[in-house]
């Protein structure tokens, strides 16, 4: 009776460890498991739209501070438009191309200096596709160097780092996916 009572003991104890052991090993595959076309391609979009936005507000190398023509900064204006053209859509590429227009007229004004930056991570935390559209979650740690004045090199500059959560709708548009809406705030404890 004794030795019963032991092995029924022992398989009460080794089952919930055995279900356990299934549970985890179904969860360890489903994260081995490729990604999806779609998400591979949202991904891209997010990083390449991310890092064109943080290296957008910069003065051609021609401006030669506070007072330089607005021809000299023309270029770099016009390029905004056609950068942000990449990656967005609708009215959020025009608020886009406003924000980072405004940014570059600043900057001329002050004599501010440029920045450079892009995606040091970047985890999809959830991606929806229905037809021509998909709703995206994810979580980006952007880098970037900013240079006080114009005149020092923003490479020289110390790298900072924020982390930041998004919420997008994307649609399928003429050369791939392309977001037309965006809320985004700082992660916890991932801000300035």
């Amino acid at each position: 009776m004794i030795s019963a009572d032991r092995g029924l003991t022992r398989r009460r104890v080794l089952a919930p460890v055995g279900v356990i052991g299934l549970i985890g090993l179904g969860f360890v595959t489903l994260k081995l498991w490729p990604p999806s076309a779609e998400s591979v391609a949202l991904a891209d979009l997010i990083r390449r739209a991310q890092t064109a936005e943080l290296n957008l507000d910069r003065l051609p190398a021609e401006y030669r501070g506070p007072g330089s023509s607005a021809e000299t900064v023309r270029p770099a204006l016009d390029h905004v438009q056609t950068e942000l053209a990449r990656y967005y859509v609708g009215t959020l590429l025009a608020q886009k191309i406003a924000e980072h227009q405004g940014g570059i007229r600043a900057l001329a004004e002050a004599g501010g200096g440029n920045r450079i930056g892009g995606v040091k991570a970047l985890d999809l935390k959830d991606v929806q596709v229905s037809g021509q559209t998909a709703k995206v979650r994810a979580e980006v740690t952007l880098w970037f160097k900013t240079a006080q004045f114009w005149y020092q090199p923003v490479t020289s500059q110390p790298a900072e780092t924020n982390i930041v959560d998004l919420d997008l709708h994307v649609v399928r548009a003429a050369g791939g996916w392309k977001i037309d809406e965006e809320h985004w705030q700082f992660a916890p404890g991932g801000g300035p």
